[in-house]
C-alpha cells in the first residue's frame, strides 16, 4: 500500500478506545494513550476539527494501520491490523455524519482527499447517498492475506468477498440483491448460500483465528441460515416462479444438509423447508 501525502485536512481525528489504544508510539513519539478531550466540532475541515476521547491524529492512525498491515507475517497479525482499520473507519464515519456529508457534490473535494490519503479504505454512501460510511477496501486486504504463508486470513477475506464485497462486512449482503433502494431478491439456488456456510466451516478449522472473528462469522451465518429457513420478506427468492430455479434451490438445500455443519434443529428445519420446495410448494 502506498500512502498518499496527508494534507492539512487530515490532521486531528481522534479515535475512541479500541485496538489503537494499546500504548503504541507513532512516528513522532506521540503515544496512542494521549490525554482524553471533550468531543468538539466546528465548520473547519472535517478531519481537523473532530475529537473524541483518545487523541490520535488521522495521519498517525492511518500510518499505524498501514504499517501494521504491511508488516504482518501471519494471519493473526493481519487480523490485528484489520481490527485497527475498523476502529479508524468508525471514527471517520462518525465525523462524516456529524458534518452531514452526502454524495451530492458539495463535499467531493474533502471526500476525494480522504480517499486518496487512506490506502486501505474509502468513504462511500448508503441511504440514497445521504449516509456516509468508511469501508475497508476488499482488494487491498485480500492482497495482503494472499501474501501470507498461512490460510486463515485468506479464507476470512474470501468470506468478505462472498458476503459483502467489502472488508468491513458492512452494508447490503450479497444474499440481499437489490432491485431498488430497499429491496430485491435472494439468489437462493445459485450456490451462494452453500459457499458462505462452507467458507465459515473452513475458517472454523483454525479455532484460534476463528475465536477472534466470532461475531463476524455469526453475523454472516445467521443471515444465511435465516434466509434458508424462512426467507426474507424484502428479499424473496429470485425467479421463484420458475420450476427450473426452484429445483436448483431444492438441490442446494439438500447439499447444505449433507455437507455443512448444522445443529440438529437447523438440519430438521431445513429438511422441512426442502420438502416444501423451499416454502414454494404452492407455486
Amino acid at each position: 500500500m502506498t500512502r498518499a501525502p496527508l494534507l492539512p485536512l487530515l490532521c486531528m481525528l481522534v479515535l475512541a478506545h479500541g485496538n489503537l489504544a494499546q500504548g503504541d508510539t507513532v512516528e513522532d513519539g506521540t503515544s496512542a494513550r494521549a490525554a482524553s478531550q471533550t468531543p468538539t466540532a466546528s465548520d473547519g475541515p472535517l478531519l481537523q476539527t473532530h475529537t473524541a476521547t483518545l487523541q490520535l491524529t488521522l495521519e498517525h492512525a492511518v500510518a499505524l494501520v498501514d504499517r501494521t498491515a504491511k508488516a504482518a507475517s501471519t494471519s493473526a497479525e493481519l487480523l490485528v491490523a484489520w481490527e485497527m482499520g475498523l476502529e479508524t473507519s468508525r471514527a471517520i464515519t462518525r465525523a462524516a455524519k456529524e458534518r452531514h456529508f452526502d454524495s451530492f457534490g458539495q463535499y467531493d473535494n474533502e471526500i476525494n482527499i480522504i480517499n486518496q490519503a487512506v490506502p486501505w479504505g474509502y468513504l462511500t454512501f448508503y441511504g440514497e447517498g445521504q449516509n456516509p460510511h468508511f469501508e475497508l477496501d476488499l482488494k487491498v486486504w485480500m492482497g495482503l492475506a494472499n501474501a501470507l504463508p498461512d490460510a486463515p486470513a485468506k479464507a476470512f477475506f474470501r468470506l468478505a468477498e462472498l458476503s459483502y464485497d467489502n472488508a468491513s462486512f458492512y452494508g447490503w449482503s450479497n444474499i440481499q440483491q437489490r432491485t431498488w433502494d430497499y429491496g430485491g431478491c435472494s439468489p437462493m439456488g445459485t450456490g451462494l448460500h452453500l459457499n458462505l456456510l462452507t467458507q465459515i466451516d473452513a475458517i472454523k478449522q483454525s479455532p484460534s483465528f476463528a475465536s477472534k472473528v466470532q461475531s463476524t462469522l455469526k453475523q454472516v451465518r445467521d443471515l444465511t441460515i435465516t434466509d434458508l429457513l424462512t426467507g426474507t420478506p424484502e428479499f424473496p427468492y429470485c425467479n421463484r416462479s420458475e420450476p427450473e430455479q426452484v429445483a436448483k434451490m431444492v438441490a442446494e438445500g439438500r447439499r447444505i444438509i449433507s455437507t455443512v455443519k448444522l445443529s440438529e434443529e437447523e438440519r430438521t428445519a431445513l429438511q422441512r423447508r426442502v420438502d416444501s420446495k423451499m416454502g414454494l410448494s404452492a407455486n
